[in-house]
């Protein structure tokens, strides 16, 4: 199978499945370029320090800033599901600057999460595709889900693993944050991914999975995916299994013995601290992994993606809330 560039595929086609470009690359023996300098040149990833240039905040952020403080998330940001502004989400996230995040969401992120990226992508048809790619490559980081009964509660047969509804839609950040803190079935459900997941998984978590529901009900409604659930699900892996550095060979694992985890954050990158995310990570370490996913499933949307970085623009880091010495980080 020839590989398409992006630019020249189907618009289903030219997220290239989601897939790690470097494996792409090492999968297909018929493409006629080398591999882009962005890849070669970033292997190995660190944490990198941003010094802070706060800005006055106008009324209405100021209100969501207060929100995302209350629920342990001190960036004095808000960022919308497209994870746009890419200079100060590479600060944000620890990185020296929008190549190395950008190489870093192309290489290693997918390797944890194409599946559900390739999902929230809105793909024009949902079906095994991915499957039938995964085994046609021999790809094995991604493994069946085995945390819930695919059939559904009262339900007599099976149901396809791809039978979601038409159309996701990505919840906001914050929405995300906000759903985790206050909703207890989705906390539950996600702090048993955290708590259990062996290895980077697809969980295609449903409505029924949160929710006891009847019989009629879970006809018309029940087999939808939860939009929440979904991303945190798959955003907690990010914080599981992400590497420092890239390896074609890896076995993603949580055991931080085998190789160097990108998450928790270093201390001296700054934000919120307090490991409330299943006793392990911070919110402002979930924030991070929900944009680093959603920066993905943006990436694979656009034409001419493969090895193109944003321009790194004059957006200045605005630092983190300080809570302890009563300022704003330095919001006002």
């Amino acid at each position: 199978m020839a590989l398409n560039h992006p630019q020249d595929g189907k618009p289903e086609e030219a997220h290239w499945e989601f897939l790690g470009v470097v494996r792409k690359f090492d999968m297909e023996e018929k493409l006629d370029q080398p591999l882009p300098e962005l890849y070669t040149t970033h292997g190995t990833f660190g944490h990198t320090f941003h010094h802070a240039y706060p800005e006055e905040a106008e009324d209405d952020f100021l209100k969501q800033l207060k929100e995302q403080r209350a629920m342990g998330v001190m960036v004095n940001d808000v960022w919308s599901a497209q994870a746009g502004q890419v200079a100060c989400l590479a600060q944000y996230c620890g990185f020296r600057d929008a190549q190395e995040l950008t190489a870093y969401v192309d290489m290693i992120v997918p390797d944890i999460v194409h599946e559900a990226a390739f999902i929230a992508s809105n793909p024009a048809q949902v079906n095994n595709k991915i499957l039938s790619a995964e085994e046609r490559f021999s790809l094995k980081f991604i493994k069946d889900n085995r945390f819930y009964d695919l059939g559904g509660p009262n339900w007599k047969g099976r149901v396809d693993q791809y039978g979601f509804s038409e159309k996701f839609v990505k919840p906001k950040p914050i929405d995300l944050i906000r759903s985790y803190q206050k909703q207890p079935e989705v906390r539950e459900f996600v702090n048993y991914i955290v708590e259990y997941c062996p290895q980077p998984t697809f969980v295609p978590v449903r409505k029924w999975h949160l929710l006891k529901v009847h019989k009629q009900t879970f006809k018309h409604k029940a087999f939808e995916l939860s939009p929440e659930a979904f991303v945190l699900s798959h955003a907690v892996q990010v914080l599981l299994f992400a590497s420092q550095d890239f390896r074609p060979h890896r076995v993603y694992s949580r055991d931080s013995a085998k190789y160097e985890h990108r998450f928790p954050t270093p201390e001296f990158i700054g934000g919120g601290r307090k490991k409330v995310v299943a006793g392990l990570f911070s919110m402002e370490d979930l924030h991070r992994a929900i944009l680093l996913f959603y920066y993905l499933v943006r990436r694979r949307k656009q034409d001419n993606w493969v090895g193109m970085v944003p321009e790194d623009n004059d957006l200045n880091f605005p630092g983190y809330h300080e809570p302890d010495t009563g300022t704003a980080g330095h919001f006002l």
